[in-house]
């Protein structure tokens, strides 16, 4: 019997950090955008996918799905990854509404 008070996980409460599916397309914007800055700030720190991956503590496909906007990273993903970009949590949120 389903307990109709208890409030039902949605795919991104279930899935922390997996692929971006059940959310609006404003949503996946900002997880596009969220990408791109990763991107940007990665390129300008002269680092390839892979190494930044591989000092984040990440595998560098990951890596890759933020990148395209295809994964929506728990905070602590995002501030490894600022650390090893010399730049915060913040700057990788730039532009993202």
């Amino acid at each position: 019997m389903v307990d109709e008070n208890k409030p039902r996980p949605s795919t991104l409460d279930r899935k922390p950090g997996g692929k971006a599916t059940n959310i609006s397309p404003e949503e996946k914007e900002a997880l596009r955008q969220l990408g791109k800055n990763i991107r940007a700030h990665r390129v300008a720190a002269g680092l390839t996918q892979a190494s930044l991956a591989e000092l984040a503590g990440y595998d560098a496909v990951y890596l890759s799905y933020l990148e395209g906007g295809e994964r929506h990273p728990p905070f602590v993903t995002l501030y490894r990854i600022a650390k090893q970009l010399n730049c915060t949590v913040a700057n990788l949120l730039d532009d993202v509404d």
